[in-house]
């Protein structure tokens, strides 16, 4: 039987420096920066706050699914090959910084749109980041990656782009390699009235944009389309406001990512106070803790086919 790798393994509003970066001013609210890529808004801020927001997200995924990196089973390197693993939305780079530390004789790659994120304290030597554009197409040669792996894009991905953008992840994963994508579901589980109401209003702005907020429920219905093989895939929760620390930091993510959210549920919710959406979000976040609520992302990986098959 083949052997499987099994790896174990916040000025807060500050601008990040990207020349298309455009400010935005909620009444009541500091401004904050929302990049322009290529034409295409993006509903999140670039600032420090952000880049702070991802590295506890990272924090929280790492344990929900027990130290994990990836769900792939991924065969080890064979004599006189590397490994290689690429991170396509890479953000600040925390989990290819764990990739690199765990396999130190692979080459490791992430990749962003936006390079200001790219945290470059204590670089590992096998890690490079790379600045691209997933819907311009990925800067390198087909059958590059052992392991693609992407995660949380539903905000950068319009979902007409879905079915191209993992076509190019799978055009740069070698035969026999995995592509792997994870999503939170936008709908938190044992909503109550005032979760319905805030979350109802994120939905339509996220399909207003031309988003994908159901996009965790199709993932490997786009790696099938792709023609990938050996599909599967899985769900794991994280609670909100309960459950110890692990809730306690779910609690402080949801927030900071409805306040970015903030001028986009506005504008397509026909602009909404700061005062009122700042109480729809109390309201919400009390009834997460009160409910005893909880969050599911979702992954999937396919392999892509071998060069016989």
């Amino acid at each position: 039987m083949a052997s499987v790798l099994t790896p174990n393994g916040v000025d807060e509003h500050a601008p990040a420096t990207y020349p298309e970066a455009a400010p935005s001013r909620p009444p009541g609210r500091s401004a904050r920066y929302y990049p322009v890529y290529d034409g295409i808004d993006y509903p999140l801020p670039i600032d420090v706050s952000e880049k702070d927001r991802l590295s506890l997200q990272h924090e929280i995924t790492r344990y929900i699914f027990g130290g994990r990196l990836f769900n792939s089973p991924l065969a080890p390197a064979t004599a006189g090959r590397q490994l290689a693993f690429l991170d396509v939305g890479c953000g600040p780079g925390h989990w290819v910084r764990d990739i690199a530390n765990a396999y130190p004789d692979a080459k490791v790659v992430g990749a962003d749109i936006n390079p200001s994120f790219f945290e470059q304290a204590v670089i590992p030597p096998n890690l490079t980041f790379v600045e691209c554009n997933i819907l311009k197409g990925l800067p390198f040669p087909d059958n590059s990656f052992d392991l693609v792996f992407q995660r949380n894009m539903m905000a950068a991905i319009p979902k007409a782009d879905w079915p191209a953008a993992v076509r190019e992840l799978v055009r740069v994963t070698r035969p026999g390699g995995y592509v792997e994508l994870m999503e939170p579901y936008s709908i938190m589980q044992r909503i109550g009235p005032a979760g319905k109401l805030l979350h109802e209003k994120m939905v339509r702005a996220l399909n207003v944009s031309g988003r994908d907020s159901d996009i965790a429920l199709r993932l490997d219905v786009h790696l099938d389309a792709a023609a990938l093989q050996d599909i599967d895939e899985g769900t794991r929760s994280a609670p909100i406001g309960w459950g110890g620390r692990i809730g306690d930091l779910m609690l402080i993510n949801m927030r900071l990512i409805y306040e970015g959210l903030e001028p986009l549920i506005s504008r397509a919710n026909g602009g909404i106070p700061h005062d009122e959406f700042a109480a729809m979000l109390d309201a919400m976040l009390d009834e997460f803790v009160e409910r005893s609520c909880y969050k599911n992302w979702f992954y999937a990986y396919g392999r892509v086919p071998n060069s016989e098959s």
